[in-house]
């Protein structure tokens, strides 16, 4: 099962693969049972949003899995060095997303639970290596706990940022193909996991069977514990194809035709999602618009401001500009992106209703006040709801309100 055919075909789909999101796209269900298809907006469940402009997540999942490979040496080797070497890696995965550590975790805890019950014993390998390289990270896993509750920044952060899992239907659309077509390899891997020196078999079934209840575990980040599992699935299916191909042939030629024909099958599948993200994305590039492009009075307005305000004041801007405009300059916006803002849905509700001249001049004097505002970006480069703050000219495009 080690061929480069089979090797290539997971590797692919591991990278490039999806779930059948692009039928239900092409049928003009952008987002059927309330949400779009996973493939489309979940990195963590596949690879190709990674790839696409998720650099942290991409090194994260990097090391993720090296500290993965150096783990299964160590227990092959009866080297607690590769152990520690998992550690060193799991560290920067918590670097890169914090949360991924406790996924580690529970990947352990599953994988030691499936050892337990394929081989009736305990797996005392696994506890010992993994164990070493895993407490390696909790102090880091620790400090983050810690900082996620002492500090109100984090903490309201943390209440704000909810992602929970779409419905069932949504996994069953993106990776029921996949179990149809790895259901082989999930069979061949769970028999292998039965030698004592096959033990990272029995991760690749655990992983998998325990998706489905990590996305639905009652916190706040649901859909993003499916981080990776694309990466069994794709072995699983590579391995179940040629299996089932070699099964399935009389003669040994034959065997490698209609393994050419199943992968072929796979990657008509499997691949068509990412190819329209792709082209999708190849698209707004190729058109002017928001938010790809952006208005020239608009970036030259902001080159003036950051060129006479203080770095660091906070400017009033609407949603879309607010957004872009710590990019560009050195301001911090009152209303930017959606859950890195505090209070993000208080502060929404300002804006609009600022905006809509709804605030009297004491009201506006205090909310300017309260939250430091010196600067605001109005109409036409900020919002649509008036064409400028109340009893202000729209000749300019800022206004300055306090001294």
């Amino acid at each position: 099962m080690e061929s480069p055919p089979t090797r290539g075909l997971a590797l692919t789909l591991a990278i490039l693969g999806g779930g059948l999101g692009w039928v239900v796209a092409l049928a003009g269900q952008t987002e059927p049972w309330g949400n779009p298809p996973l493939e489309f907006y979940v990195p963590e469940g596949f690879s190709f949003l990674v790839v696409l402009g998720l650099p942290h997540i991409a090194l994260g999942r990097a090391a993720l899995l090296l500290g993965l490979v150096a783990l299964f040496v160590a227990l092959r080797c009866r080297d607690w060095r590769w152990a520690l070497l998992a550690g060193l890696a799991w560290n920067l995965v918590g670097l890169m997303v914090s949360f991924y550590l406790a996924i580690i975790y529970m990947l352990l805890a599953t994988w030691s639970l499936a050892l337990w019950v394929r081989q009736r014993r305990l797996a005392v390998g696994l506890a010992g290596f993994g164990g070493l390289a895993a407490g390696l990270t909790l102090p880091l896993f620790a400090y983050n706990a810690w900082l996620f509750v002492d500090n109100a920044a984090f903490a309201q952060w943390s209440r704000q940022n909810q992602l929970p899992s779409p419905h069932l239907a949504h996994y069953l659309l993106a990776y029921g193909v996949w179990i149809m077509l790895g259901w082989v390899g999930l069979r061949w891997a769970w028999r292998r996991a039965q030698r004592s020196q096959q033990a990272a078999h029995a991760l690749l079934v655990s992983w998998v069977v325990a998706m489905p209840l990590l996305v639905y575990l009652p916190v706040n980040v649901q859909r993003r514990l499916a981080e990776g599992v694309i990466v069994p699935l794709s072995i699983l299916v590579a391995v179940g194809l040629r299996l089932g191909a070699h099964q399935a042939a009389v003669l040994g030629k034959g065997r490698h035709w209609r393994f050419r024909w199943a992968r072929g099958l796979a990657l008509v599948l499997l691949l068509p999602s990412s190819a329209l993200l792709l082209l999708v994305s190849t698209l707004s590039l190729a058109t002017p618009n928001p938010p790809a492009f952006r208005p020239v009075a608009e970036l030259e307005a902001m080159d003036w401001l950051n060129r006479q305000a203080a770095p660091g004041a906070v400017v009033l801007a609407a949603q879309t500009t607010g957004n872009y405009l710590p990019i560009r300059t050195n301001l911090r916006s009152f209303l930017g992106h959606g859950p890195e803002t505090l209070y993000s849905d208080e502060k929404t509700a300002l804006v609009a209703r600022f905006y809509a001249g709804a605030f009297s001049p004491a009201e506006r004097d205090a909310f300017y006040e309260r939250y430091a505002i010196r600067y605001v970006m109005w109409a036409p480069l900020s919002v649509n709801w008036a064409p400028a703050p109340p009893g202000k000219p729209t000749s300019s495009p800022f206004m300055m309100p306090k001294g």
